[in-house]
């Protein structure tokens, strides 16, 4: 339920250190300004013909633009721009489109004027006459208390306006900040959705492969998924925030959280091959295992929770998301670890070692041999790494 609270904070502001000069020169900018940031639309002569009845319609559609689209400061587009010329030594303004052009000869009449017009060609008119933009311009954005996603407010505002059957014979072309910042959210998120789908069909096939065993697979994955939602969920009760690279959280807490099981299930399999009754078995387990289960997890979050000494804000939340999901994978691990366990045959479970098993194996003890006997060695290679690293 928590999870569907979860909000998405795409602006760009996050990215900056706090207090940067950077985003102080933004900010007076914008009050001085308003936004920097525009929505664009284009008109062409191959999809909208530019005709009066055309013409009309897109003068209705900036004028609903300007009354139904939040934060919206003003639309510009050749239809309502001004003209500005001299006369002796008097400055006149007037409206470029006045009265409204009646035939197809005004319309070709008036594109050729404003091409002639510095201040219209190029900005309010392609070169070759076929595409006319319409710019609209913001107002600074709210408060992130009032609005915290502005950018999708405006986008879902506009596509509402475009999609009004009044306005059906228009084809335009959306671009601006706005929408590609909106667009490109959603296939990010789509993207590592489909990541992190592989990650768990990866991780099933390892696990199937070391496990040999059904329960084997689901145990961790289950565990490991709740996790994921349990995370989620309390970043959505707490009121927190995500942004473009907490769409890794998924993926990453699969990939550190999994371990947690497997370890535990390891125990107990080599318990049970000792002839005890599983819940001898279970108990253990987690007594040969739990202390180090509980040790490594421990490190793990102190080490995302690292990430609080970071400037940039996402990194920060990135720290505290993943140390939460480490903290509930082991206490997961704990609790439904002996509960599907529990039941079953008591027969162990005998599985032949194959030739990659004892290589990995073998590997395995290479490594536990080294760290145990040379101890310094480890300790000045591993710092040797970090300096010429750091």
């Amino acid at each position: 339920m928590q999870m569907d609270k979860l909000r998405f904070d795409n602006s760009s502001d996050i990215w900056f250190v706090e207090g940067h000069r950077t985003l102080e020169a933004r900010k007076r900018f914008n009050e001085a300004f308003g936004s920097d940031e525009l929505s664009y639309l284009l008109f062409t002569s191959e999809t909208t013909p530019f005709t009066p009845e055309n013409f009309r319609l897109i003068g209705e559609l900036a004028r609903a633009f300007e009354e139904s689209v939040p934060y919206v400061k003003r639309v510009i587009w050749l239809g309502n721009a001004e003209r500005i010329s001299g006369r002796g030594n008097e400055v006149h303004i007037e409206a470029f489109f006045s009265p409204p052009p009646a035939t197809a000869a005004e319309i070709e009449r008036k594109l050729n004027e404003a091409l002639a017009e510095p201040s219209f060609a190029g900005d309010l008119i392609s070169p070759d006459k076929t595409a006319l933009p319409m710019i609209i311009e913001f107002d600074n954005y709210p408060p992130k208390e009032e609005d915290l996603s502005p950018q999708q407010t405006v986008v879902d505002a506009i596509d509402a306006v475009l999609a009004r059957p009044r306005f059906a014979p228009l084809k335009p072309y959306v671009s601006g900040a706005p929408h590609f910042n909106i667009d490109y959210s959603l296939l990010v998120k789509r993207d590592m959705s489909k990541l992190s789908g592989l990650v768990v069909v990866v991780q099933m096939i390892l696990l199937f492969f070391f496990a040999r065993d059904l329960r084997g697979v689901v145990v961790p994955l289950a565990i490991t998924i709740t996790a994921v939602c349990w995370t989620l969920g309390t970043i959505g009760l707490l009121g927190i925030t995500l942004n473009l690279l907490s769409t890794a959280l998924p993926t990453i807490l699969i990939c550190v959280c999994i371990g947690d099981a497997m370890h535990g299930i390891a125990a107990f399999y080599r318990e049970m091959r000792q002839g005890v009754s599983r819940t001898e078995a279970l108990g253990r387990a987690f007594a040969e295992v739990g202390m180090a289960l509980l040790l490594t997890s421990f490190t793990t979050a102190i080490g995302f929770l690292a990430y609080l000494s970071c400037d940039v804000v996402p990194y920060r939340e990135m720290g505290v998301y993943v140390a939460i999901g480490v903290v509930y994978a082991v206490v997961l691990t704990f609790v439904l670890t002996p509960v599907f366990y529990s039941f079953g045959n008591e027969e162990p479970v005998r599985k032949k070692e194959v030739k990659t098993e004892a290589l990995f194996s073998r590997w395995l003890q290479f490594c536990h041999r080294q760290v145990v006997l040379r101890p310094k060695t480890i300790v000045f290679c591993f710092s040797a790494v970090m300096l010429i690293n750091s």
